[in-house]
């Protein structure tokens, strides 16, 4: 569908400017999602400035993101905290460095304080055109540490790329956009394997995991 530019009057944009909404802040394209939104919508919602409704509709999105994030984060951390305390109590013993433990915990308030963001301010982020763009590569540069601290090459996270692609795809508005995010993910996981495999960053020492495969090519 071919997206159509927001041409603006003088005393239209004064108006705008009056509200309090900066023009350069609102994307210059209509989103396929507000299209489909402004199409089946009450008479009484299309009276609506087509900019404001543009703003409603990502602040909308970001917020539903950042309550998915919040229960991501939640599994994980169960997930983390039974993994931990069962190969505690196991005869294997507590495997994890301090190092990793500092890096993991550093990623946590990050990502905590980046979706508390999200969630509380997202009406704001919404007015930035470039601001969900942000949001999708911490979420990225958080996963590749993730998968990095949790084995590398032999994690089981990495399908949580696929996860960000999709949140790319809800929350952007140019198809074009969310491709190079995908590509992004796909660079970063080989950047990481690759970065392993010549030993720039140590691998993480998985339990019941041979060691030599962060180092096998195929």
């Amino acid at each position: 569908m071919q997206q159509s530019a927001v041409l603006l009057s003088p005393s239209r944009t004064f108006e705008y400017l009056k509200s309090g909404y900066v023009m350069n802040r609102v994307s210059e394209w209509m989103p396929w999602t507000e299209t489909l939104s402004r199409r089946f919508a009450e008479r009484g919602k299309l009276s609506l400035p087509l900019e404001v409704n543009i703003v409603n509709s990502r602040s909308e999105r970001i917020h539903l993101v950042a309550v998915v994030r919040w229960v991501l984060l939640a599994v994980l951390a169960s997930y983390g905290a039974l993994a931990g305390s069962t190969y505690l109590f196991s005869s294997y013993g507590f495997f994890i460095t301090k190092e990793q433990i500092t890096l993991l915990l550093i990623t946590l308030a990050v990502v905590v304080f980046y979706n508390l963001v999200s969630h509380v301010k997202n009406r704001t982020l919404a007015e930035y055109r470039f601001s969900r763009h942000l949001l999708i590569l911490l979420d990225l540069l958080s996963i590749t540490v993730l998968i990095h601290c949790s084995g590398g090459a032999t994690s089981w996270f990495w399908p949580v790329y696929l996860i960000v692609t999709l949140e790319a795809a809800y929350l952007l508005d140019i198809q074009r956009d969310v491709w190079m995010i995908g590509g992004a993910g796909g660079l970063s996981y080989c950047f990481l394997l690759l970065a392993e495999n010549v030993n720039i960053i140590s691998p993480v020492k998985m339990p019941f995991v041979d060691t030599a495969l962060h180092h096998d090519t195929l």
